[in-house]
């Protein structure tokens, strides 16, 4: 016990001081670990196989908890632990076109 609270403190200090290891540092600094986040797309998909194609592919992203798409609109919604620019990347390999919804 003692060891495990010498190693929770010497973090700490690390941290406060800025000079964070890559393992701390890495913890800190990963989107993924924050919060979920709501990223909403401009897409427009004509055909049920580009549909499912691209839901497909952001299923398989690493940190990705939800996918849906309102096609009426042409607005494609991403929920989950992910950065906006990986998930726009990750649509225009599928659907070239794609840009960030603006309100």
């Amino acid at each position: 016990m003692p060891a495990l609270y010498t190693k929770l403190v010497n973090e700490l200090l690390v941290r406060s001081q800025g000079m964070a290891s890559n393992s701390v540092k890495h913890r800190l600094y990963d989107s993924r670990c924050a919060y979920p986040a709501t990223v909403e797309l401009k897409v427009s998909l004509s055909s049920d196989s580009g549909v499912q194609k691209l839901k497909s592919k952001l299923l398989q992203m690493e940190g990705v908890k939800q996918v849906t798409m309102e096609l009426m609109k042409e607005k494609l919604t991403v929920t989950g632990h992910v950065k906006a620019a990986e998930v726009l990347k990750t649509v225009r390999k599928v659907q070239k076109g794609a840009e960030l919804w603006i309100n």
